[in-house]
């Protein structure tokens, strides 16, 4: 009997601790995956099944004074094919409504619209379209007016999209804009962890989604900015933040977006968009932002062109002055000695080289275990050598290089942000580590110059 009570107390407790939704809007996605043919998706792992909702495939869940709700359904490229049910307007918390690349059709319910939270439909490579409402009609007599315009047809992937101006310019600017609205109501659902910087397979959903946009706006840039709460100190917070900003960085590169595209950039605590006295606020405050780097990538290579275009010029003009001037015989120049400059850079160059030697004769002996971030026995003792020569020499910057034994950049980053990681909380300021997963079968820390 006592056996038995307790495996009913422990069902009990574990049915708690499981994300469990209101029936309303557990019917409601049941409803939706019915409406878009489900047996057939790509992947319906337990969808409309007793499984606990936070477990269907795609789903995201956000608690809120202790009770579970739907924050986002991600099901980019899953054979959707359908209409959308006015149904999930019953989503109360839903944000994000993610579809790219579906066969949906017909028309986005007006519930849907008019949901204030839900601030992005992502429909692109779907043939759904949206509508507004009929205009009322005035049925009193009046004077001959001019019909209303025809209502005009929406975008099929964002709830609000700009019409485009004439100017070829303004149109560039509207379409980067809208890029970085469709990716930022993507990244308000990244969650991470207090002290957090993995991106995990719910992150990783969301990070896909981004990815899709980035590669149809394949001209527009972004900076990429962590953030997190203030549970901790100002100085961890901006290495956590700065880690998290990295992490979101790395995994896009490694999913095909060019790295050249891309910056990433830390703000600590500095920027709350929330308080930091609730969980919620905490909870929210512990993201990653993206803003447009506007042209930068187009524009650093068109001042390159037009630096070569120039310095070609001056070397037709040069050479034709030479051409016309009679020809003088050069006299040999004697040997000079070194300025004081040129001996003190020649110093520095040598003293550079012994500390990378010093600094090394550690670094290249740390090891992870197979396939992850963690450090092996003896590595902490020989980081903490290496915090210590760094310490001697505080004007001096790093790079770390660390390796991945199957070629993964992504692991190879994530343990050179871990070695990072390890000496600021030795005393080493941050701004003078930069990590990097570059190195092919062991780590290296090579000066910053």
């Amino acid at each position: 009997m006592k056996t038995k009570l307790l495996i009913f107390i422990v069902f009990i407790l574990y049915f708690r601790a499981v994300a469990q939704v209101p029936q309303a809007e557990k019917e409601a996605l049941v409803s939706f995956y019915l409406a878009t043919n489900g047996t057939n998706w790509t992947d319906h792992t337990n969808w409309n099944t007793t499984n606990p909702v936070s477990t269907w495939f795609g789903v995201s869940i956000i608690k809120i004074d202790g009770k579970d709700f739907v924050s986002s359904i991600n099901l980019y490229n899953n054979n959707l094919v359908g209409s959308i049910p006015a149904s999930l307007a019953e989503l109360k918390e839903l944000s994000l409504l993610n579809l790219p690349q579906n066969k949906l059709d017909g028309i986005v319910p007006d519930e849907l619209k008019n949901k204030k939270k839900l601030r992005t439909i992502n429909l692109y490579g779907n043939t759904i379209t949206e509508t507004k409402p009929k205009p009322k009609v005035n049925t009193t007599k009046t004077q001959d007016t001019p019909p209303p315009p025809p209502p005009q047809e929406k975008s099929d992937y964002s709830k609000t999209i700009p019409t485009s101006p004439k100017s070829q310019e303004n149109t560039k600017t509207d379409k980067l804009t809208q890029a970085k609205n469709l990716i930022d109501a993507l990244a308000t659902t990244l969650r991470f962890a207090e002290k957090e910087t993995v991106i995990k397979e719910k992150n990783a959903e969301i990070l896909d989604g981004i990815v899709i946009i980035m590669q149809r706006y394949d001209d527009a840039s972004f900076v990429i900015e962590g953030h997190t709460d203030s549970q901790n100190t100002a100085a961890f917070n901006q290495v956590i933040s700065q880690e998290r900003a990295e992490a979101v960085m790395g995994y896009l590169i490694y999913k095909g977006i060019d790295k050249n595209r891309l910056s990433a950039v830390g703000f600590g605590e500095d920027y709350p968009i929330d308080d930091n006295k609730t969980s919620i606020g905490r909870l929210r405050n512990r993201r990653v932002a993206f803003s447009l780097a506007k042209e930068k990538v187009n524009n650093t290579k068109r001042e390159i062109k037009e630096d070569i275009s120039s310095n070609n010029t001056e070397d037709k003009k040069e050479e034709a002055l030479t051409h016309s001037k009679p020809k003088t015989q050069k006299t040999p120049q004697k040997n000079k000695a070194p300025t004081e400059q040129e001996k003190t850079t020649h110093a520095d160059d040598t003293t550079h080289d012994k500390i990378q030697i010093e600094i090394n004769s550690y670094a290249n002996k740390i090891r992870f275990g197979n396939g992850d971030t963690e450090f092996l026995t003896g590595v902490p003792q020989r980081l903490d050598a290496i915090a210590s020569i760094m310490k001697k020499h505080p004007n001096v910057n790093f790079i770390i290089n660390a390796y991945s034994t199957n070629n993964d950049s992504f692991i190879a980053k994530e343990r050179a942000t871990a070695i990072k990681r390890y000496l600021v909380h030795r005393g080493i300021a941050t701004n003078r580590l930069t990590a990097r997963g570059s190195s092919p079968d062991k780590v290296s820390i090579n000066i910053n110059k």
